[in-house]
């Protein structure tokens, strides 16, 4: 602010950050006699009225507040305001007096779900899908992606048109810890081949997750030539009918490594035992 007795600036302009494309050292937008600021605040728009009743709006300088005495008998619209132009164009006036074709766009939130979240990859791998991983207030966390069950699995199938398979899997269940257990197939299909799979699954049931909740009896189904692709669901006992998914879902990658098939898949049931506590 200026006294004008010292010929001085006694105080730093309050609203100074809303122009930041003025210097903080200019006084009324370098144009002293057209322009007052008495108490440092920012000048409005305001609307006019002529003598055949046409209104017209307009940035005046020298008006502050909806109670400026230099209103007179126009109408305060305020910091900004939004108009049209004669030929009906959308016109915005901002707080430095300039008008603009457009409106700047006020923050938004998007609620909607992520877009992979509808994509065959989200239902296979879940959070893996997104490509991201949890992240902290220092950086990447440490913690695995999101998914509530990972796992490393050593298997084999035996089937011709019909037969068995197994695997025994060094898994992680988030909030739970690691563990080892075994599964037992019986399916359908051509598949004879041994491998390495990486598994993941999301927990949907109630309570907490843990590696004991996947024990138990699963559906499964693998299609693929060496590399394939597995999904697999529990089937529990709900509303008196089998469900399939209502604890877990998910899918895996396997390398099949000596396979006897160039292309294979089967479908079929399996039985979880109950899991070895590692930590």
């Amino acid at each position: 602010m200026y006294d004008p007795q010292l010929g001085r600036f006694t105080a730093v302009d309050p609203l100074v950050s809303e122009r930041v494309e003025w210097s903080p050292y200019n006084a009324f937008r370098c144009n002293p006699i057209d322009n007052v600021d008495p108490n440092g605040t920012l000048d409005d728009w305001v609307q006019t009225m002529d003598e055949n009743g046409n209104s017209t709006v307009k940035w005046d300088p020298n008006v502050t507040r909806a109670t400026d005495p230099d209103l007179n008998e126009n109408t305060y619209i305020g910091k900004t305001a939004y108009m049209t132009d004669a030929s009906g164009n959308f016109v915005y006036g901002a707080q430095n007096g300039q008008t603009y074709t457009s409106a700047p766009l006020k923050e938004v939130t998007i609620s909607s779900p992520a877009a992979y979240k509808n994509t065959a990859a989200y239902a296979v791998f879940g959070e893996l899908a997104s490509g991201k991983l949890n992240a902290g207030p220092y950086g990447p966390s440490t913690e695995f992606p999101t998914t509530d069950f990972m796992g490393v699995s050593v298997n084999g199938n035996d089937i011709v048109g019909g037969g068995f398979g197994g695997n025994v899997t060094f898994g992680y269940v988030k909030g739970d810890g690691g563990f080892l257990n075994a599964s037992f197939n019986q399916g359908v299909g051509f598949d004879i081949s041994a491998g390495v799979s990486i598994t993941a699954g999301n927990y949907s049931g109630t309570g907490k997750s843990t590696a004991t909740s996947l024990a138990g009896p699963f559906t499964y189904q693998n299609l693929g030539p060496v590399l394939k692709v597995s999904a697999f669901q529990d089937v529990a006992l709900k509303d008196q009918s089998l469900k399939l998914g209502t604890n877990w879902q998910g899918g895996s990658l396997n390398l099949s490594i000596g396979s006897k098939t160039a292309w294979g898949g089967s479908a079929g049931t399996s039985l979880t035992t109950k899991p070895l506590k590692l930590w």
